[in-house]
């Protein structure tokens, strides 16, 4: 799946420090046969050059009254599959919700036709700010779409809620306006992946291999979709993406607990984990090595029963 292959993204640019995350983010999409078409404010050029974005995209950056005879945001607006604002800065989202159209991004913005995704970045404090909050409220029930910010460092120092998400993470999101069906918009889904594992003294296990790619494909498939994904994982090799809650289990019981225990809020259970088939008698000191033994096995529980 590449819903980013021959469609338009077009990409403004607001005047926050996650600004420096954009390059890489306009190269991930022409790496994946999407045109962006790069829009700046002017307080964005202070953390990223027209000159830098031109270069990545292959497209030069335009400016509102560069054509009289030609606007520029009537054009642009129409050429666009999808707007996707990374950063949008705390001003910014304002500037929409009064419905301010003084330069060329929010211009586009009024005029576009296209689904509309803002990529909040902010310091912790300035996203809980309840004038924000109600402003977001309010373009969402306008059709206006929101990536929620994720946790950790703050570019003032501080920790907490604010940071625009990683590029990986952007793309998925733009993935899932770009899907051109949403069956399963409103729907609740939980997966099983990985592979568990049984102990067979304090320092030895049993496993199934499973690196978890099959679990992350069908979370990712769900998601453009439209269904809201929970994971329940066990051991596994591939990353999973923040912005899916994850459970991480080891053993055959932790995963039936899990899954037994999120159960009643799923719509649709995927079963998609390498669940042992057998749990091993455990032996409480570690068996010394050079003499063969026996290991007793019993059937593990059948989650799905």
């Amino acid at each position: 799946m590449n819903f980013l292959c021959g469609r338009t993204i077009l990409l403004g640019v607001t005047g926050g420090i996650a600004a420096c995350k954009v390059p890489f983010l306009v190269r991930e999409i022409v790496n994946r046969n999407g045109r962006v078409i790069p829009v700046l404010t002017e307080n964005a050029k202070k953390f990223v050059t027209p000159e830098v974005l031109e270069v990545f995209s292959g497209e030069r950056i335009r400016e509102l009254f560069e054509r009289l005879s030609s606007p520029v945001h009537i054009s642009l607006a129409g050429e666009c599959d999808l707007v996707l604002v990374a950063p949008a800065t705390f001003n910014f989202i304002g500037k929409i919700h009064a419905g301010i159209a003084d330069d060329l991004l929010s211009c586009l913005i009024a005029a576009t036709r296209s689904p509309v995704l803002f990529a909040p970045a902010m310091n912790k404090n300035m996203w809980r700010n309840p004038v924000l909050q109600r402003n977001i409220k309010e373009l969402e029930s306008l059709g206006y779409k929101f990536i929620p910010p994720g946790e950790g460092p703050l570019a003032c120092g501080e920790e907490g809620e604010g940071r625009m998400r990683e590029v990986p993470e952007l793309l998925l999101f733009v993935e899932r306006e770009l899907c051109p069906e949403k069956r399963l918009s409103g729907k609740k889904v939980l997966i099983t992946g990985g592979g568990t594992e049984e102990e067979v003294d304090p320092v030895r296990v049993i496993t199934n291999r499973s690196s978890g790619r099959m679990a992350l494909s069908l979370v990712k498939a769900f998601f453009f979709a439209g269904a809201e994904v929970k994971l329940i994982m066990g051991r596994h090799e591939v990353d999973i993406p923040s912005i899916f809650p994850v459970k991480n289990v080891r053993t055959v019981e932790e995963m039936k607990e899990a899954v037994l225990s999120e159960f009643e809020w799923c719509d649709i259970l995927v079963m998609a984990a390498a669940v042992s088939d057998f749990i091993p008698e455990r032996k409480k000191e570690k068996i010394k090595k050079g003499k063969e033994i026996t290991l007793k096995l019993k059937p593990a529980p059948d989650i799905l029963s």
